[in-house]
């Protein structure tokens, strides 16, 4: 949040939340290659520039993987969401289709906060999670961050999603689809994110008298939950905000 006056810094995603993820692919004029042949896949992550390096029909295809990776743990269903990028809602999209595809089950939560789709999966009970986001990288990129049964992006699951990716080839043939259903957890994640940002701001308050905040460049963060002004979160606290 920002109005020319002062700097406002984030409030952090939890250490515990997962590796993000990155989904790269191959797009302009060479074309579409149906492998790994860039190095899309690091060992922890796989990133990307939309429209030049990756975009629906990989993550249709990223998602049909996915869905087979989680298949073999014996995983049906995963709670899927995105960030406010102008290319989110359709790479979403694509990824919830390759998941369908797989025979997964997905719960869609819409556009909201990373943090909010981690919290909706505890509240939930659903180990599984894919968010369509790039987190502090530039609005040209975007990408996935996931948590399958409970654990993080690793290297030996990135190794596993990349074969599954590179067995399915750059089609794939259209299948039955699993279901998907749509929640709206924004509410109950307000009840219980500003609570929790209140006591962040008044612990800064009681050590310096100041406490920055701020919306991760409105992809991730508090800034983006709902169109409450400050006071929502901050009280009757003062506040200002700028570069």
């Amino acid at each position: 949040m920002t109005d020319g006056s002062k700097t406002v810094e984030a409030h952090r995603t939890p250490k515990a939340c997962p590796v993000t993820v990155f989904l790269r692919s191959t797009a302009k004029a060479r074309g579409r290659q149906s492998g790994d042949e860039m190095g899309i896949f690091k060992p922890c992550d796989i990133r990307g520039v939309v429209g030049e390096q990756w975009d629906t029909p990989e993550a249709r295809r990223i998602g049909e993987g996915l869905g087979r990776l989680l298949t073999r743990r014996g995983e049906k269903r995963v709670f899927v969401g995105g960030d406010f990028r102008r290319s989110t809602p359709r790479l979403k999209a694509a990824l919830i289709e390759g998941l369908r595809r797989s025979g997964v089950s997905v719960c869609d939560l819409g556009q909201l906060p990373t943090p909010a789709v981690y919290f909706a999966a505890r509240q939930y009970g659903c180990p599984n999670v894919a968010v369509v986001t790039a987190s502090h990288n530039p609005a040209q990129y975007n990408g996935v961050k996931l948590m399958v049964a409970g654990q993080p992006g690793v290297p030996k699951l990135l190794e596993e999603l990349k074969e599954e990716y590179e067995q399915l080839g750059s089609m794939t043939p259209p299948g039955s689809r699993a279901d998907c259903e749509s929640l709206d957890v924004v509410p109950e994640y307000e009840r219980w994110i500003i609570p929790t940002v209140r006591q962040f701001v008044d612990q800064g308050l009681r050590r310096t008298g100041r406490s920055p905040l701020g919306d991760e460049d409105g992809v991730g963060q508090v800034g983006t939950v709902s169109d409450a002004a400050p006071e929502r979160f901050l009280g009757d606290r003062r506040w200002r905000t700028g570069p």
